[in-house]
């Protein structure tokens, strides 16, 4: 699609664009049932379909391009774009995640590039709002692309353990989450009772757990206890497996601490 190397910012910019613009559209198009009923393996657009989207100028602007694909509430009354629908702006954000992910991971033989992965990083710890609204909005995203945000989360979390050393506290993806705690983790724990995303849902939730200043207020959050009440008594092994995962994560990562 880019006949160019796009910048990290370029990147998360075009799919922060797609995400506000697909929300908005997706008030007539459910793109989530859509994808169900073809077992997630739709063909979005056609190629004439796709525009090129103006490469942004730094990682903040790609942020904030990314951000703009979702509208910070639903809304049933915004307007869908003429010529355009929920299933384009939904292709366009999976295009976007899997090469954020790329970014971050590398693919076959390619190494990841430590430059623009600390760029991209950067770029999205700045952000106030991008994975308040992607975890908001999972659900109605492709599968791959949900995976994708999922791994994006991930990596995150973890090398903000290998950093820890050597960034501010200000500027970590621990501090993110903290700092919106509870528009990041409730949804990830009510995203247990959805079958299309709970397992997403859960390994988004037990990477949070990663970081002790997370794993400490996680512990102490009355609202875990819906794992030991509800979860695991729930019909769908798949399910009860992974909240079984989880409990034992919780229950044997720092065994020393006690709320």
């Amino acid at each position: 699609m880019f006949k160019s190397s796009p910048s990290p910012a370029d990147l998360v910019a075009r799919a922060q664009v797609a995400l506000e613009s697909a929300i908005q559209a997706s008030s007539s198009t459910d793109v989530g049932a859509t994808s169900r009923e073809n077992g997630n393996n739709l063909s979005y657009r056609s190629e004439t379909d796709i525009e090129a989207t103006p490469l942004s100028t730094s990682p903040q602007q790609t942020i904030l391009s990314l951000s703009s694909f979702l509208p910070s509430a639903v809304s049933n009354d915004q307007p869908i774009p003429e010529g355009k629908n929920a299933s384009y702006y939904y292709a366009l954000l999976a295009e976007q995640l899997s090469s954020i992910k790329i970014i971050f991971y590398g693919e076959a033989e390619q190494l990841p590039n430590q430059t623009k992965s600390l760029e991209m990083r950067s770029a999205i710890v700045s952000s106030p709002e991008i994975f308040v609204l992607l975890i908001r909005h999972l659900r109605n995203i492709p599968f791959q692309a949900r995976k994708d945000a999922a791994a994006i989360y991930s990596h995150l979390t973890r090398q903000d353990i290998l950093d820890e050393s050597e960034r501010s506290d200000a500027h970590t993806f621990s501090a993110y989450i903290l700092s919106r705690y509870d528009v990041i983790i409730e949804p990830l724990i009510n995203g247990y009772s959805d079958p299309d995303i709970a397992l997403i849902c859960g390994s988004m939730f037990r990477s949070t757990t990663s970081h002790l200043s997370l794993y400490k207020k996680i512990l102490c959050d009355a609202r875990i206890w819906i794992f030991f009440d509800e979860i695991v008594h729930m019909p769908n092994f798949d399910i009860v497996s992974d909240a079984f995962e989880t409990i034992a994560t919780l229950l044997t990562r720092e065994k020393k601490y006690r709320c």
